[in-house]
């Protein structure tokens, strides 16, 4: 794993030391990082538009949007000619174990003038005098023996039809039935950025050092000596083992209650405060607890969910791909650990990139990720021929034999380059938030992109940081599956993911611990 890091890091531009940003503001020359690559309107066929349309997306036991917010004296928006306008509205609430389906009718209905079908994939609705209400294929099966309707009131509903169906898996779901879902709708709103033409050392440089310089907190002091003092007969190695070997145990253990707290449902608050906790209760041992004030806490390498395989070969079919149906699902599921990076109640917070290709945008989107930019360059460069070879002999492998098999500088030539592109959008983002006297903070950074290359990304990030041995060989062995996640951050890296059966114990509590520290910066942040 060593000499896999090693091959990978031949080449690595010498840093020069990051300096503080907030507290004595940072400028960069144009022609170092400035938006000189040409950006453009369109990628690859794809319309990139103003704005991304406003799809339903909830939290938790919330409110959906998705359906129509209605109570019953509102006209619904999409009423047709020659069509009631009185008709009922109806409420979705997405539980974690249950979906509700909530229409407030008078007191002139009962249980006669309701038609109600359950089914494990299927739901219909209708109420007498309105017609059908909800009708088509649910979003992912319930339990139809356990599913069942009544008129009862709810919450500030005096008296409505209730329809309660019991999910077969306890799982998030962003929407009520399938149909509800629109994948062509589902777009970037804030541009492309493709940096054409040969990518010199020193732009490898200043893209690296400007990353780097807004990961790290402003005059970070160095983590203290951890824990109590020196015992009688102790010799300093003793001590050292013996401190870090308890704050390893307890670290160990905050992560098995992390992903026992995502796994019933807790929100991302809870998990936030579970892990900040173990950070302040550990403070002498892991260095101060006070939240930085780095730009960046936190840069997560997201791969996206499981897809459609092509029609052909060609780019067209590959760059149109969208996510299965258990795809997703799945990115849905992964707004557990994702949302503790980017949320703070209902607030989102964070910045979003992503490659060109529809199953990146489409799992940005469906991880309730803020309007991604496109980087040209995290697809255009797996379509080299290189790249192309190196995947065809590797396939969905982690880093680590990508580079026992040579491959090792063709993953280096493409984070370069994807790297490069994602400075220049970093530094749009900071310049844009500062303008008008802000911090320029950004919070978490998620790039959108694929597999190994995505792995190649983190790499060259965590490299250029100094990090430790062991956070680098997280890098180069996690072959992260669909809607996982590599976390980089000044102080560690992490492997993000919702399967607690997936990880070894050792890559939960690095993750553990590298996540206390991005919580503790964004829960002190005033953006979130």
């Amino acid at each position: 794993m060593a000499r896999a890091c090693a091959l990978f890091l031949c080449g690595m531009v010498m840093m020069a030391p990051a300096t503080a940003f907030l507290a004595i503001p940072v400028t960069f020359p144009a022609s170092s990082m400035s938006l000189s690559g040409r950006l453009r309107s369109q990628a690859a066929g794809m319309t990139v538009l103003a704005g991304r349309q406003e799809l339903g997306r909830r939290q938790g036991g919330r409110r959906s949007r998705l359906a129509p917010l209605l109570c019953s004296e509102s006209q619904p928006s999409d009423v047709k000619e020659g069509e009631d306008p009185n008709v009922p509205g109806y409420e979705v609430v997405h539980k974690r174990d249950e979906t509700l389906v909530v229409v407030p009718i008078s007191h002139k209905l009962g249980s006669k003038d309701v038609e109600c079908e359950i089914t494990s994939r299927y739901m219909m609705l209708s109420i007498s005098g309105v017609g059908r209400l909800v009708q088509g294929e649910l979003w992912a099966p319930v339990d139809a023996d356990k599913s069942y309707w009544e008129i009862d009131s709810y919450k500030a509903y005096e008296r409505c039809v209730v329809v309660r169906m019991a999910k077969k898996l306890p799982e998030e779901w962003p929407f009520l039935l399938k149909s509800d879902y629109r994948p062509d709708t589902v777009t970037a709103s804030e541009g492309v950025i493709s940096r054409e033409g040969d990518i010199s050392k020193e732009d490898v440089e200043k893209a690296l050092q400007l990353i780097v310089t807004l990961m790290r907190p402003p005059d970070e002091a160095p983590p203290r000596k951890p824990g109590p003092e020196k015992g009688a007969g102790q010799t300093e190695k003793q001590w050292y083992e013996a401190v870090k070997g308890a704050v390893d145990d307890e670290w160990k253990d905050t992560g098995k209650e992390m992903r026992d707290a995502m796994e019933q449902g807790a929100t991302p608050e809870e998990v936030q405060d579970l892990l900040s906790l173990t950070q302040e209760a550990l403070q002498s041992a892991e260095g101060p607890s006070d939240a930085s004030r780095a730009p960046i806490a936190a840069l997560a390498f997201v791969r996206h969910g499981k897809t459609f395989d092509a029609e052909d070969d060609s780019v067209d079919a590959d760059l149109g791909r969208m996510l299965q149906d258990e795809g997703r699902v799945g990115a849905s599921q992964a707004r557990k650990w994702f949302n503790t990076l980017t949320r703070k109640g209902t607030k989102l917070g964070g910045v979003c990139f992503s490659s060109s290709a529809g199953r990146c945008l489409e799992t940005a989107f469906l991880m309730e990720s803020p309007t991604p930019c496109v980087l040209q360059g995290i697809y255009d460069g797996i379509n080299e021929p290189d790249a192309r070879e190196a995947f065809a002999k590797c396939g969905y492998a982690p880093l680590s034999t990508y580079v026992r098999d040579g491959y090792g500088g063709v993953l280096r030539k493409y984070a370069e380059r994807a790297l490069v592109e994602l400075a220049q959008g970093i530094e749009a983002e900071v310049e844009k938030r500062r303008t008008g006297g802000g911090s320029g903070y950004l919070g978490t950074v998620s790039v959108y992109g694929h597999a190994v290359y995505s792995a190649s990304m983190a790499m060259l990030v965590a490299q250029a940081l100094k990090l430790p041995k062991e956070d680098l060989d997280l890098v180069a062995r996690c072959n992260h599956g669909e809607a996982e996640g590599i976390l980089v951050t000044a102080r560690g890296t992490g492997h993000c993911n919702n399967d607690s059966e997936k990880l070894d114990e050792e890559v939960d509590m690095r993750t553990a611990r590298v996540l206390s520290g991005v919580y503790q910066t964004l829960k002190a942040t005033e953006f979130m």
